[in-house]
């Protein structure tokens, strides 16, 4: 039995933690035993792991770039290492970039190798900051963001794509929920078009309400609906402000953080993705897997995961007339919305199941433990 030890710099259930509670419900367990490494005691992925039995321990791997840590470090390293040679630990894998330097160090002094993951695209400083060069391997989730590693050819070659993956039982074109639209007060034969993502201006929900402003003048049947809690309050103050001015209070529904993401989508029409900047939005493949157009930015690996034309289209940034017109041609169309999500769901099945995730991290882990 191989252990793994996974580092991660929050207990926040979002896109990366819920990428990595994935990976290790499905982790082959005859082979590995995971650990986490969580910065705190409680929170939504200490307590998941909990319910799933999968082992936690405590360690806050304060920012390494924050100048008031550095005295920190010693220790932080000194405890990491501790419990490395305590467990007998195999693997040290990042979760994400902003843990590496820790899991580095303890590698190199443990002797074992660091595997991190990179989820978003990184500029060359930060490539530098974090020490990425001295990792062992980088998974990169999209090839979108693998590029910035080119300019560094001795990092690039240790790097592999691996993509997220879904569960495509979970998330199906055959989920039922009516309940929803009955909470929501959405009524027969109103069109409903869907963005999900915390609120955040990287996010994209701005251009989403722009671009429904526009759609409203000549579908005004439509509801658009913005799932994802606040990071900061004040944004989703400014969205609120704007669809006051905007006149369309009535349309934009603000649904906050849900869990019953599956049941959601299922209420979709069309799905929307307006975002700025993006490595691989899991929400994308759901969204496919759950039968859904797609309509997304030309950014990180959104071009990856949809084939513009055929299971949604792709869009620039920062373009609510182009969204507004791409929803518009979907509204128009319903044959073509079914044919785009038959295909998506057909994508998802071929290319980002959980079980192309798993045994692409698991190829991964084999090649150093032969």
């Amino acid at each position: 039995m191989y252990k793994i030890l996974y580092l991660t710099p929050s207990v926040n259930l979002l896109g990366a933690r819920r990428s990595l509670l994935i990976l290790l419900e499905n982790l082959d367990k005859n082979k590995y035993s995971p650990i986490v490494l969580c910065p705190a005691r409680y929170g939504e992925l200490v307590q998941a792991l909990e319910e799933k039995k999968i082992k936690t321990e405590i360690l806050r791997l304060r920012n390494w770039r924050k100048i008031r840590n550095a005295r920190f470090i010693p220790f932080i390293i000194y405890s990491l290492v501790k419990f490395i040679k305590k467990e007998k630990i195999d693997i040290i894998h990042c979760n994400e970039f902003w843990v590496n330097p820790y899991g580095i160090i303890a590698a190199k002094i443990t002797r074992i190798p660091c595997i991190t993951h990179i989820r978003t695209s990184l500029n060359a400083k930060k490539i530098r900051d974090y020490l990425l060069a001295y990792s062992d391997k980088l998974i990169a989730v999209s090839g979108e963001t693998r590029k910035p590693f080119k300019e560094f050819p001795g990092i690039f070659e240790k790097t592999a794509v691996v993509y997220n993956g879904v569960d495509i039982k979970q998330f199906n074109p055959d989920i039922k929920s009516d309940d929803f639209k009955k909470e929501l007060n959405i009524v027969p034969g109103e069109i409903i078009v869907g963005t999900i993502g915390q609120l955040y201006p990287d996010k994209g929900q701005k251009t989403f309400i722009e671009a429904a402003s526009i759609v409203l003048k000549i579908y005004p049947q439509t509801k658009f609906l913005i799932v994802g809690g606040a990071k900061k309050e004040r944004y989703k103050t400014q969205l609120q402000d704007l669809v006051g001015k905007l006149g369309i209070q009535d349309k934009i529904i603000f649904t906050g953080r849900r869990e019953d993401i599956p049941g959601i989508i299922s209420n979709f029409d069309i799905f929307a993705l307006p975002t700025l900047n993006e490595g691989f939005a899991r929400v994308i493949i759901e969204a496919m897997a759950c039968g859904k157009p797609i309509i997304a930015t030309s950014v990180g690996g959104n071009s990856e995961a949809v084939v513009d034309g055929e299971t949604g289209l792709i869009i620039p940034i920062n373009s609510p007339s182009v969204l507004a017109q791409k929803i518009i041609e979907l509204i128009e169309d319903e044959s073509r919305r079914k044919k785009m999500g038959n295909r998506g769901r057909e994508r998802v099945t071929n290319n980002f199941s959980l079980e192309h995730y798993v045994e692409g991290i698991e190829k991964i882990y084999n090649e150093f433990l032969k």
